[in-house]
């Protein structure tokens, strides 16, 4: 297995199944039936996410680890080669994510993310985190699909916050 997501892949990929198949459920049994399959999906994919952060976490240079593990701060200037192996730590897609935004959402919040990292005031290791959420959210809308759109998602989440914030109009809480 090549892909380091690929766990995580599997499990959006299912969950936007089962999201799709809960649309059409014929009855109530059925529907607590796919309701209780998506839990567990759900919670497969945040397992399957802190394993492979813990994995990534690994592979960093000590000083590195304990600065994502918010422990010190970094007291050097990091190389091109650290920043991308901080942009891949952080670019390990959410399973916490499922369920709160639509396919279509999650790219315009990634894009979002984009966006933010280029502001001439950050520092370099806040451009990295950026930039590697913007391809974690970016990869979990490809793994669900743009057609993915979350059954009963959450009133309140940080994801949904960001967009609403961003994209809706506050007043009208439309476009």
């Amino acid at each position: 297995m090549s892909d380091p997501n690929h766990y995580i892949a599997l499990c959006a990929r299912k969950y936007a199944e089962i999201t799709r198949q809960l649309v059409l459920a014929a009855d109530a049994q059925q529907r607590d039936q796919l309701n209780a399959l998506l839990n567990h999906i759900k919670e497969s994919a945040i397992i399957e996410t802190r394993l492979e952060l813990e994995r990534r976490l690994r592979q960093l240079p000590d000083d590195l680890r304990r600065w994502v593990e918010r422990k010190e701060e970094l007291a050097r200037t990091i190389t091109s080669a650290e920043g991308e192996a901080l942009r891949v730590y952080y670019a390990v897609p959410g399973g916490g994510v499922l369920g709160t935004l639509s396919g279509t959402e999650m790219t315009l919040l990634a894009d979002l993310y984009e966006g933010w990292s280029c502001s001439p005031k950050l520092d370099r290791l806040s451009i990295v985190r950026l930039q590697g959420f913007a391809d974690a959210m970016r990869s979990t809308a490809g793994f669900l699909g743009p057609d993915h759109v979350p059954h009963d998602p959450p009133a309140r989440s940080i994801n949904r916050f960001l967009f609403e914030q961003a994209f809706l109009d506050s007043e009208t809480g439309r476009d």
